[in-house]
């Protein structure tokens, strides 16, 4: 596979803790992409459905001022084999440009919190480091399906958006 920016030295680095029925994960992944080029396909909202294969569907539905944005996402999660899970949120997104994107669900549909963010800076290998923070605490009757999504979900949905950055982003 040939890239546009070189391959990170490695995969994202995940770290997932729980307090009663609040997960956290805080992952991060170094891209030889410019932090400009990083934060345009980060925004990229209505492209993600092209660019990112966890993602069935994003579209914005609308903007609330200058920096915040109503977005819909449609996510398919792999919960056990040869059984995907589509779930959907309805974001609130603030940007922060050109380093910091927040993200919390105002729908609540599948979790009661679900809010994280994005933080990008140049790396001192060159490229751009990105740092994803995400909390989120499942429904009750969601809670079974979703014990491995922190790991599973996050890392795969990371590595899609390192090698997205790595093609340019583009699908």
């Amino acid at each position: 596979m040939s890239s546009l920016w070189g391959y990170g030295a490695e995969g994202p680095r995940l770290h997932v803790s729980r307090s009663g029925q609040l997960y956290r994960v805080d992952a991060s992944f170094v891209v030889g992409a410019p932090v400009a080029a990083v934060w345009r396909c980060l925004t990229s909202y209505g492209k993600l459905a092209e660019i990112l294969p966890s993602v069935e569907e994003s579209r914005v539905l609308g903007r609330e001022g200058d920096s915040a944005i109503r977005l819909f996402q449609r996510l398919r999660l792999q919960v056990l084999p040869f059984f995907p899970v589509s779930v959907y949120f309805e974001l609130r997104v603030r940007e922060q440009p050109p380093a910091v994107i927040e993200f919390e669900d105002v729908r609540q549909a599948y979790f009661t919190l679900y809010r994280g963010r994005w933080e990008v800076a140049p790396s001192r290998e060159g490229g751009a480091r990105v740092r994803y923070v995400l909390e989120f605490s499942p429904r009750p009757l969601l809670k079974p399906l979703l014990q491995r999504m922190p790991e599973t979900f996050t890392e795969r949905f990371l590595t899609e958006f390192q090698t997205a950055l790595q093609r340019g982003c583009v699908p």
